[in-house]
């Protein structure tokens, strides 16, 4: 446990990396700005990564439902009828599609976090 404390004081005390750590490269500030990058961000890496949508307590009861449009492909999370959380890449159908004209197509990975008191 001491060893454990120890190591942790030393990281909360640094100001850089470690000795003899290897340099990384900078990052050029047209990744900040650059929307070719952002598409190239978007299509490659955030849609396939696990992802926080919200917290559990956001879909309180069967048929709680929120819309997610933080990607390209909006996403519909839902809690099911066994109060599972789950989510869809959403398609919005024309009147008459559906009791709620949302059609749920590809599972989307997405995590669900307890809220945490503070």
């Amino acid at each position: 446990v001491e060893a454990l404390a120890r190591g942790i004081e030393y990281e909360f005390a640094r100001n850089g990396p470690p000795e003899n750590f290897p340099r990384m490269p900078d990052i050029p500030g047209g990744r900040y700005t650059s929307q070719e990058f952002f598409d190239l961000e978007q299509r490659d890496m955030w849609s396939r990564a696990w992802l926080i949508a919200g917290c559990r307590e956001d879909l309180p009861e069967t048929g709680s439902y929120q819309l997610w449009d933080s990607l390209l492909v909006p996403v519909v999370l839902v809690r099911d009828d066994n109060g599972n959380s789950r989510s869809s890449a959403a398609r919005f159908g024309a009147a008459g599609s559906g009791s709620t004209g949302i059609e749920m197509r590809t599972h989307w990975r997405a995590s669900w976090v307890p809220r945490r008191s503070r």
